[in-house]
């Protein structure tokens, strides 16, 4: 990869995430928009514990409990 490359590839990635916070923005401006949010955090289980006695189903709801968390940054 060249440097011309190099730039275009975080010209693109800054418009990229650019666009990103436009949406989450507009998302956050409509109750409905915010509702659907707490909601998807709400089966994130990032408002109660991930804890199962199995193993594996609490290993699941980590997978599902990061994916909320990584939504919380982005809110953030």
């Amino acid at each position: 990869m060249n440097e011309a490359d190099a730039k275009r590839q975080k010209r693109v990635a800054r418009a990229q995430r650019k666009d990103e916070l436009v949406f989450l923005a507009r998302l956050l401006t409509e109750p409905v928009g915010r509702r659907w949010l707490y909601q998807k955090l709400e089966e994130c289980h990032v408002y109660s514990t991930s804890f199962a006695t199995n193993a594996l189903a609490m290993a699941f709801n980590e997978g599902e409990r990061n994916v909320g968390l990584r939504l919380v940054a982005e809110l953030t």
